[in-house]
């Protein structure tokens, strides 16, 4: 019965509260022993010296009950001692301050022990919650630094892209220029080409034109047509003299 989890009588906070004689409103409060567990021996009588009486069980941390328990469990059992295993013995596995009995330990002892024992949950929950914090903390800070990873990527990326069109458009201006200049260069070349050409043209028909031409008395033949010279003027102003 005492190797039971989760019931009174395996419970360190099991115990007795009795009232003393000499201050009727203080009570003490002291272990369950193994014997009265097994036996449901609970409500003790008054001790040799009668210095405790109303012996009766008691839950050291009120999570329990238990006399008001018996009473009730008594209306169809009437043998206290059985009414008291009835009870102490009934599956509370959802007990939260359930805690194992050690024999000869006080409930007071077993408080503190439960005292510590909370500590350490504590403080093993505190600091799994603190790993936990710092996990999702981390993780938070490595994906923002992801994030701006990315954006730096983004940008670096987009201000190569401008950089890269700037210069095609640059090279583009400078192909259209080049190609300005070389059309005006082969507009020049002809042009120029075309002047010599004319030039070399009208030379060689004024070269051809001016052999062809000879004076004959009063005609004169340009072309091998007979055209008529002027006639010059005998100057009579010296015979009128």
């Amino acid at each position: 019965m005492l190797e039971e989890q989760g019931n009174c009588a395996t419970c360190g906070f099991l115990s007795i509260r009795a009232r003393t004689i000499l201050f009727s409103d203080h009570h003490e409060v002291f272990e369950a022993e193994p014997e009265d567990r097994r036996r449901g021996g609970l409500f003790l009588p008054p001790d040799v010296q009668r210095t405790r009486t109303d012996c009766a069980p008691y839950c050291f941390v009120g999570a329990r009950d238990i006399v008001a328990l018996v009473r009730e469990v008594q209306r169809t059992i009437p043998d206290q001692n059985r009414a008291v295993l009835q009870v102490i013995n009934t599956d509370v596995r959802d007990c939260p301050r359930w805690f194992r009995y050690q024999p000869h330990s006080t409930p007071q002892e077993h408080l503190a022990r439960w005292d510590v024992q909370e500590l350490e949950r504590h403080r093993q929950e505190w600091a799994a919650s603190e790993a936990t914090a710092r996990r999702e903390w981390e993780a938070e800070q490595e994906h923002q630094r992801r994030e701006w990873q990315k954006g730096e990527e983004s940008a670096r990326q987009a201000r190569e892209d401008e950089r890269e069109e700037a210069r095609k458009r640059f090279e583009e201006r400078l192909q259209t220029q080049a190609n300005g200049i070389q059309k005006d260069l082969v507009r020049a070349s002809l042009g120029g080409l075309a002047v010599a050409i004319v030039a070399i043209v009208v030379s060689v028909w004024a070269t051809a034109n001016f052999a062809d031409t000879t004076v004959e008395g009063p005609t004169v033949i340009v072309g091998g047509t007979e055209v008529a010279s002027p006639q010059s003027t005998p100057d009579t102003s010296s015979d009128q003299q």
